[in-house]
């Protein structure tokens, strides 16, 4: 209906959906019949379903999946169940989305497991190659933000998922810019580190974890930022519809979330009385980080002519502080029972502080997002990529980005970033020349 027809009609391809949005994969009844009539998929009898005139004419069936074993397990048996003949004829595309996370085989098995295929290989990787080889048209295309680890994989074993035949870079889109590792930490980066970096000492860092420990300065002067940057985006903005947000990662233990949490409470509590009580004073430290930060980092963005005196963003900051909600604004986001959940389609102009681990790390991408508070170490290369999207894309509130972490993890994204550009310059000027396979570069 929304295309004008059906794709058939339209002279392309139905498509016979085997999965829903709330139902995952658990047999291949619907629309195997066809495959299995001549009548309704061959329009040429004396050719195989893989030819070219048939395909015209036959069915695309659809089926996304968890990689979860118990999920593909069902699938490989339905799969198994089909005629060998017809499974010869199927061309199929296998996407794999998050192709570094569980599809590569990781285990680094003792000698005295090297015959047992269930001790030397990671279930994941042996329920793809087992799909793989039960569909011999299968086609099978990685993505990954982290082609590191697909790519040093050992390609000799039978099981590798190894990129034979193409590798390709995906450009970062030109509008809105994307302000990943490149532009913030990059050999030629875009933004100036004085413009966004804000420092965290390795004490701050540790103690924001503790109980015991108190509100850090750097913790306290960050939510500070985010309501002084929230007002000032809306000021300019002229409009309450832009998502203001703050980021809050520091560590992946969701009992240290908790504890984060209820630091937050207790701080945005005292900056909303005292905006009440000591309001004079309240207002002359916004003013003070004001005049310190958000101002002379205006001239190194082209919002400086934009900058408006701090007097016309006060009502706008007023309104932020004293409507900002502990309850409903500061949100836990991980996988304990009754945290909180982001849907920016519900609430797309969400003002809110999140903190989270895992799941805020991995899975999300958080609108709006102008400060952004992590100290969480890692040593892990695809988790500081995860990180990186925190980053984002930001359009015209680029100049009110403000990033705190600490000095050693600055350096690891800067090392990310020389690695980035090494990787990619590599995988271009292979895929300038398609008669080089990856498999005959040593990595």
């Amino acid at each position: 209906i929304e295309y004008g027809g059906i794709p058939r009609a339209l002279r392309g391809t139905n498509i016979t959906r085997l999965t829903t949005e709330g139902r995952d994969f658990k047999h291949l009844e619907v629309g195997v019949a066809d495959i299995l009539n001549p009548d309704m998929e061959r329009q040429r009898q004396d050719k195989p379903l893989h030819h070219i005139e048939n395909l015209r004419r036959s069915n695309a069936r659809l089926i996304v999946t968890k990689k979860n074993k118990t999920v593909l397990d069902r699938l490989i048996r339905n799969l198994r169940g089909l005629p060998e003949e017809i499974r010869d004829q199927i061309p199929a595309l296998i996407v794999d989305d998050e192709s570094d996370q569980a599809s590569i085989n990781t285990i680094k098995p003792k000698s005295r497991y090297l015959t047992d295929e269930r001790r030397k290989r990671t279930a994941i990787n042996g329920q793809i190659s087992r799909i793989l080889g039960i569909l011999p048209r299968a086609q099978y295309l990685g993505y990954t933000a982290t082609p590191a680890a697909p790519v040093l994989t050992d390609k000799a074993t039978a099981w590798s998922l190894f990129p034979r035949d193409f590798i390709n870079v995906l450009p970062e889109p030109e509008t809105p810019p994307y302000t990943g590792t490149t532009a913030m930490f990059g050999p030629e980066a875009l933004i100036p580190s004085e413009g966004w970096f804000r420092k965290v000492g390795d004490a701050e860092a540790f103690s924001i974890n503790v109980p015991a420990h108190g509100v850090s300065r750097a913790l306290s002067e960050a939510v500070r930022s985010f309501f002084l940057a929230s007002a000032c985006w809306i000021h300019r903005a002229e409009t309450d519809n832009v998502p203001c947000t703050m980021l809050v990662h520091t560590a992946h233990l969701t009992g240290e979330h908790q504890t984060v949490l209820d630091k937050l409470s207790t701080l945005v509590g005292e900056i909303q009385t005292d905006w009440e009580t000591r309001r004079e004073e309240t207002e002359r430290t916004f003013r003070q980080l004001w005049d310190t930060d958000f101002g002379p980092g205006w001239q190194q963005y082209e919002h400086s002519s934009d900058a408006p005196d701090f007097a016309r963003v006060v009502p706008v900051l007023d309104s932020l502080i004293r409507n900002f909600s502990v309850d409903d604004e500061l949100m836990r986001i991980n996988s304990v029972q009754g945290a909180g959940e982001l849907d920016f389609a519900a609430t797309p102009y969400l003002k809110a502080i999140i903190i989270g681990g895992n799941k805020l790390s991995r899975g999300i991408t958080v609108e709006g997002l102008l400060v952004s508070y992590f100290v969480r170490t890692t040593g892990a290369q695809d988790t500081l990529h995860q990180m990186e999207r925190w980053f984002g894309f930001r359009g015209d509130h680029l100049d009110l980005t403000r990033v705190y972490t600490t000095e050693d993890l600055c350096d690891e994204f800067e090392i990310l970033a020389a690695q980035d550009a090494a990787w990619s310059a590599e995988f271009v000027r292979m895929g300038l020349n398609p008669e080089i396979k990856p498999d005959e570069v040593p990595p």
